[in-house]
């Protein structure tokens, strides 16, 4: 789909006066450089960081109230329902890089990440120790898939041995298709796909993770052996 991500957003931040409009471009990097934090938008204002997340805040508010009077009002409406149709095809919950990945070109991503905060039925779940940063329709789904994930890895360290994704699903009987159990493992930092890209196993697994070229030329082996044997 082809978007004007970038011009939405444009007439969006159009509503807010200079420095929110200034603060907003820094925090979700619409000026082509880095997203910057709370502190250090904070210092350059002389304002705290709670002054700097309520000014964010406020104009995420502000743009909301105003939908109806935007002229790209018909186009984000587009936007916001391509959005919650991508994620539902995921399975209601998908890793964040690779989300963006599938709703824009690169150019686009902050532009999209911006849109994503104003978009209603969204939420963004923050990274954690375990976790990566996702999006999904609701917390209940995203609960899901940490279940899951906990089930998936009690499951590799009993049996030691890396699967694909059919027999991940036969193994712990899970009742949603493919799609949606890949989305939910990709959450997880803990697992992830094994050398050939074939197969899930735990992140620290040598079939995963080969920290030495011993464990590749094993890797490599192993995986030529499987494709000769009949």
């Amino acid at each position: 789909m082809n978007f004007g991500y970038e011009k939405v957003t444009e007439d969006f931040l159009s509503i807010l006066s200079e420095r929110s409009k200034v603060i907003i471009s820094r925090r979700f990097a619409l000026n082509g450089k880095k997203a910057e934090t709370l502190e250090k938008i904070g210092k350059d204002y002389n304002i705290t960081r709670e002054r700097v997340r309520q000014i964010e805040a406020d104009s995420i508010k502000k743009i909301k109230k105003n939908f109806n009077h935007f002229k790209s009002k018909k186009e984000f409406d587009e936007i916001q329902a391509f959005f919650i149709s991508e994620l539902k095809i995921k399975g209601g919950i998908k890793k964040e890089t690779l989300f963006l990945k599938t709703l824009g070109k690169e150019k686009d991503k902050n532009y999209i990440i911006f849109l994503l905060h104003l978009s209603d039925g969204l939420k963004k779940t923050k990274e954690e120790k375990n976790y990566h940063a996702s999006w999904t329709l609701n917390n209940d789904i995203f609960n899901e898939a940490k279940e899951v994930i906990k089930e998936i890895i009690k499951l590799f360290k009993e049996t030691k041995t890396p699967l694909n994704i059919q027999n991940l699903a036969e193994a712990i009987d899970f009742n949603k298709d493919k799609e949606t159990l890949k989305s939910f493992i990709e959450l997880s930092k803990k697992i992830e796909t094994t050398f050939n890209k074939k197969e899930y196993g735990l992140s620290v697994w040598p079939e995963v993770y080969p920290k030495t070229v011993r464990d590749k030329i094993y890797l490599i082996l192993k995986q030529q052996k499987k494709t000769t044997s009949f």
